[in-house]
C-alpha cells in the first residue's frame, strides 16, 4: 500500500478554521484533496483521482459521505451519478460507458443495497438484462438479451439463486436449453436444442 504524504494549506473561513488537504502517494501522485476540520473529519467536496485517468468526487460531512457521488472521466463528464444519504447509497443510480452516453447500467439502492428493477446495456446501448432486487439479491423473473437484441434466457430468481424453469435460446430465436433450478442447481431431465430447434439431447441431472 503506498504511503501518503499530506500536504495541507490552511485558509480561515466564516464558520472556522478549516484545512485543505491534498493527499499524495510515494511517486507525487495526487490520489485525493478536500477539506477536514477539527478530528481531521471529511466535509464538503472531496475528489479521489484514480489511474486510469478517471476522478470521483462527493460531499461529506463530518466524514461521512451526504450528497451526489459523481465518477468522472478525464475531461470531467460524468460516467456515474448517484446520491449518497449517511454515508449510504439511497434512491436512483446511473452509469454510462466511457462515451458519456451510453448506459451501462441503470437501478435504485436503499441503504446500499440494490432494490427494485435494475437494467444492464451493451456497449451499443442494446439491453443485456432487465430483472429485479431485493437486499442486493436477484429476484422474481428476470430476462437476458444477446447482443443482437434477441432473448438469451429467462427464468426466476429467488433470493439470488436460479431457481423453477428456465429457457435458453440461440441469437436466432429458437430454443437452446430449457429444464428447471433448486437454489442454483440443475436438476431433473434438461433438454437441448440446434439452432433449428431440433432437439438434440437430453440430460438427467437428478432430484
Amino acid at each position: 500500500m503506498k504511503a501518503l504524504l499530506i500536504i495541507a494549506a490552511l485558509f480561515i473561513v466564516p464558520k472556522g478554521t478549516e484545512t485543505h488537504v491534498q493527499n499524495r502517494d510515494d511517486e507525487g501522485n495526487l490520489v485525493s484533496e478536500g477539506w477536514v476540520c477539527a478530528g481531521n473529519l471529511k466535509q464538503k467536496n472531496w475528489v479521489f483521482y484514480n489511474e486510469d485517468g478517471t476522478f470521483e468526487s462527493c460531499e461529506y460531512v463530518d466524514d461521512v459521505r451526504q450528497g451526489w457521488y459523481k465518477l468522472h472521466r478525464a475531461d470531467t463528464v460524468i460516467l456515474e451519478i448517484g446520491p449518497y444519504y449517511d454515508g449510504q447509497k439511497q434512491r436512483f443510480w446511473k452509469a454510462y460507458y466511457n462515451d458519456a452516453t451510453t448506459l451501462r447500467w441503470e437501478g435504485q439502492f436503499v441503504d446500499d443495497q440494490k432494490t427494485g428493477t435494475w437494467k444492464t446495456y451493451f456497449a451499443d446501448g442494446t439491453l443485456e438484462s432487465d430483472g429485479t432486487y431485493e437486499r442486493d439479491l436477484q429476484v422474481g423473473y428476470w430476462e437476458y438479451f444477446h447482443p443482437n437484441g434477441a432473448r438469451e434466457s429467462e427464468g426466476v430468481f429467488v433470493k439470488g439463486q436460479r431457481s423453477d424453469w428456465w429457457v435458453y435460446y440461440h441469437d436466432n430465436g429458437t430454443k437452446k436449453e430449457e429444464g428447471a433450478f433448486d437454489r442454483g442447481v440443475k436438476v431433473g431431465i434438461w433438454t437441448r436444442y440446434n439452432e433449428a430447434g431440433v432437439e438434440v439431447q437430453a440430460m438427467d441431472y437428478g432430484e
